[in-house]
């Protein structure tokens, strides 16, 4: 009888306690964030919100909102810059890269510069090689369900998106030619272009093709595009 009793008192304190407690912290679940730009906000901005701040409002009495963004501060110091992911816990693979030795310079027969850059994949590594800045005249960017497709599937995708863009844009038209035009019509990718894997993952750019050929390089097919056997 007397545990019943002490039970009942325990009870009533607890829900009394849980009264002046915000909402937002009895809602809170773990997440896991999977993009650095989302893990780089202030962890406050992550989980506030209008319920929030009203429910501090409640427990600490009408506030400004410069008092509110004070107070949050003085809750979350830490936090103001704090990554959430480790980004030990993720380190920075670096690969050998075809002509990685111009890092910072160009290439000596074509002029195209190289630059080192740090790229994530879809399964959140990340890498760091070197790769070629060509000049692109067009860029697409691929649905991830094609990053593994055939040359042939991501090239006959990214003519027709040229095309529906030469067709709204008639300033993009004029950097071709007629014979070009046609081809493009078709459905074709134009005479003295090719479609060049970028290291960005699901991007592929209309490049001037002899440039590309003789501009050595380790391109995006065999960083996020599954590799020669893929082609």
């Amino acid at each position: 009888m007397i545990e019943v009793f002490v039970a009942e008192i325990a009870k009533k304190e607890i829900g009394s306690l849980l009264k002046d407690i915000p909402t937002f912290v009895k809602d809170l679940n773990a997440t896991e964030v999977l993009n650095y730009a989302e893990a780089d906000k202030p962890l406050y901005e992550q989980e506030m919100s209008k319920k929030d701040i009203i429910d501090l409002n409640r427990i600490n009495g009408d506030l400004s909102e410069v008092q509110v963004d004070k107070q949050l501060q003085e809750l979350y110091p830490e936090r103001q810059r704090h990554t959430v992911i480790d980004e030990a816990h993720f380190p920075i693979a670096r690969i050998e890269t075809i002509n990685d030795h111009l890092e910072g310079t160009v290439h000596p027969e074509t002029g195209v510069p190289f630059e080192a850059k740090v790229i994530e994949l879809t399964d959140g590594t990340r890498i760091e090689g070197v790769f070629p800045q060509f000049d692109p005249t067009f860029d697409v960017q691929l649905p991830e369900n094609m990053y593994l497709d055939t040359d042939y599937r991501q090239f006959s995708y990214a003519n027709q998106q040229l095309k529906e863009a030469i067709q709204q844009n008639p300033e993009l038209a004029k950097r071709f030619n007629a014979l070009q035009l046609e081809q493009i019509e078709e459905g074709e990718t134009p005479d003295g272009f090719t479609w060049h894997h970028s290291e960005e993952v699901g991007k592929l750019q209309l490049v001037d093709e002899r440039i590309h050929a003789l501009t050595g390089h380790t391109g995006g097919r065999n960083i996020w595009g599954g590799g020669s056997p893929h082609r």
